[in-house]
């Protein structure tokens, strides 16, 4: 399932794009952040059709997602006339 989830992700190529997680009291765990570009629904359409003899439910498969996979967030922004003129 990890395997599924790296070969359908991105690893962003700035260092600086870091997440790092706390697996036990004074012990982190530091990774590259990774990046879907489908929906999690999508990801699981994808996953039944390549593993057919695998039946998974979406709470399960969401589960199995590594803690440093994030779904890719666009901000589309609108310049207002008043700040055009700034």
């Amino acid at each position: 399932m990890k395997e599924f989830w790296h070969l359908n992700c991105h690893v962003l190529p700035n260092e600086n794009e870091v997440m790092c997680c706390c697996i036990s009291e004074g012990v982190y765990e530091t990774r590259a952040k990774h990046i879907r570009h489908v929906t999690q629904v999508e990801m699981l359409w994808n996953f039944m059709e390549s593993n057919a003899n695998v039946k998974i439910f979406l709470r399960n498969f969401l589960q199995l997602k590594p803690w440093y996979v994030e779904p890719i967030i666009i901000h589309n922004t609108y310049c207002y006339r008043y700040h055009e003129k700034l």
